[in-house]
């Protein structure tokens, strides 16, 4: 993925930050009295005093690229915050750690921190964490800001999971009628490049370097469970079951998306 990602580019310009090393930064800087929120869904916290879920949620797929403000911050499963802010500020509450520390992977823009912090908890929010700081500003409405890099002439950051067909937690989401649904950054040109920042002569090839690369990844966990994965088992992506019937093997539907892009 990384060599493909180079190529990309035509230099060495990917920095690899490993999973252990974010796992160990917001360890070391536990403390027994904080109350931890991770933003993350607990992937880099296990032990967080509440896990909470949120994604940019756009309107429609077109949304995604010609229409990029038109999104809600929702839940993960497409619900909105309120019932999640409810039991998060019930929880803080009945916790005997008063000191509210928010975590998170990265900070850009403001929205889900601001969903977040609201105003019933800000008082008592004393920190904010995340691994990568793009904002350049130290504080957050007075929330001092901890950042384990911050980054000055960053392309873009990206998950690994963003470059992958059904993991957890990934991509660019959208409504899809009552379903939520999420698209990959390798799913077109067009979103390899507003979403993951590839360069435009180079974004055919490193979508189709990608998907076989994905056709590689499901292949072995096909014969692994010796199993036929099809498209109605992954419901995330049934927004391609518009173009698919919904029986289809994951792995052909990754081959047609190759020669389509």
């Amino acid at each position: 993925m990384i060599d493909i990602l180079n190529n990309s580019f035509g230099w060495n310009v990917t920095e690899f930050i490993e999973y252990d090393r974010i796992v160990d930064y917001f360890k070391n800087l536990r403390k027994d009295n904080e109350y931890i929120v991770s933003l993350d869904d607990r992937i880099y916290i296990e032990n967080s005093d509440f896990n909470y879920s949120s994604t940019r949620a756009y309107n429609s797929m077109n949304s995604i690229l010609n229409n990029p403000n038109d999104y809600k911050i929702l839940q993960r499963n497409g619900l909105d915050l309120k019932e999640q802010n409810f039991n998060l500020k019930e929880s803080i509450i009945n916790s005997w750690k008063k000191d509210i520390i928010i975590c998170d992977d990265w900070l850009f823009s403001w929205d889900t921190l601001t969903d977040v912090i609201n105003k019933e908890i800000k008082d008592y929010v004393k920190e904010i964490r995340v691994i990568l700081n793009f904002s350049g500003k130290e504080d957050l409405n007075w929330i001092p800001i901890k950042s384990m890099l911050e980054p000055t002439e960053c392309i873009d950051w990206l998950d690994e999971r963003d470059l992958f067909y059904w993991t957890k937690n990934w991509w660019a989401s959208f409504k899809n009628w009552v379903d939520m649904n999420w698209l990959p950054y390798i799913s077109s040109t067009e979103i390899a490049l507003k979403k993951a920042s590839i360069p435009e002569k180079k974004s055919k090839q490193f979508c189709q370097n990608m998907l076989d690369l994905n056709i590689d990844i499901w292949s072995e966990i096909s014969n692994s469970l010796n199993k036929v994965i099809r498209l109605m088992d992954l419901p995330r992506i049934s927004y391609l079951e518009a173009k698919y019937d919904k029986k289809i093997d994951i792995i052909n539907i990754l081959e047609l998306e190759k020669n389509n892009i």
